[in-house]
């Protein structure tokens, strides 16, 4: 895109009993001063007060359903398939944008894509922050190099905007994984041919807490062997294996391209609070 339009981003939601939380993701989106935004629900049949909070927003969300799924990749899939824009992203029902990160975004997809007009997947840095929106790391991403070559994709989960035409080109989110269904769809895009590129703005804030799949897994019983077995299943189907003795030299990429950068970054937001709009604010009169 060289043009001076803003580019149009399709966010998706998945959601299941996130009531807690869900409001301020909703919020953080809802409350960009940006134009072409598409907000897309997939609620999986929530039990709790979620659904008061959607038909609360429903005259922000484009689109909106609860009903009963196969699990967050059958969500994702019928929440991408109503997207609208060209470029894709989801966000966590825990989780939420800072302020005016989608103007930023655009502002910097907007300048690579001049010098790459054909490039079709990007990555941004995100923060960590405790139940309270309070930070507690900041998390510098890594540009691609040669050496992902041969590790494969590492991306920190949702902090990724892809363009339809490479979702299409691939197989979808696998209804078969619970655990690994982001990292399955970074490789699917890898091993199409893709690359992404960093574009360095802290537009992400991935929240910790205790119903997070991420941070408490989510379960009531360990599911690391159940976490090994969906990983070797997904390298399996994909034909690729990581090359391990790739790894310390990544590590090293990374302590010479983030390290200082991710020292200066904890140092100006750690402690910060990163909810940046009023709880009380009634968005439908703004």
């Amino acid at each position: 895109m060289t043009d001076s339009k803003s580019i149009g981003f399709s966010i998706v939601i998945v959601n299941y009993n996130m009531a807690k939380y869900l409001d301020d993701a909703l919020t953080s989106i809802i409350l960009q001063q940006y134009g072409p935004k598409q907000i897309i629900v997939i609620d999986g049949g929530s039990t709790d007060s979620s659904l008061d909070i959607i038909k609360k927003h429903s005259s922000d969300i484009d689109y909106w359903i609860s009903e009963p799924d196969k699990g967050q990749s059958d969500a994702f899939n019928k929440g991408f398939q109503k997207a609208k824009y060209d470029w894709l992203f989801w966000l966590n029902a825990d989780d939420f944008l800072t302020a005016n990160a989608l103007s930023h975004i655009n502002d910097l997809m907007k300048k690579a894509l001049t010098k790459e007009p054909e490039r079709k997947w990007f990555c941004f840095d995100s923060l960590m922050s405790n139940e309270q929106g309070v930070c507690t790391r900041a998390l510098y991403g890594a540009n691609w190099n040669w050496i992902l070559n041969h590790l494969g994709p590492l991306v920190h989960s949702a902090t990724t905007i892809f363009h339809r035409e490479l979702f299409e080109k691939s197989a979808k989110f696998d209804l078969k994984l619970y655990w690994s269904m982001d990292l399955d769809l970074w490789v699917q895009f890898f091993k199409l041919g893709y690359t992404y590129k960093t574009i360095h703005t802290f537009a992400y804030v991935i929240r910790t807490n205790e119903q997070s799949k991420t941070f408490s897994n989510g379960l009531k019983y360990n599911p690391s062997d159940e976490r090994k077995r969906q990983s070797a299943y997904m390298w399996e189907k994909n034909h690729f294996k990581p090359d391990l003795k790739y790894l310390p030299l990544w590590r090293i990429f990374k302590a010479f391209t983030i390290l200082l950068p991710n020292i200066f970054y904890n140092w100006s937001y750690k402690g910060k609070k990163l909810i940046w709009w009023d709880a009380h604010q009634q968005i439908n009169k703004r």
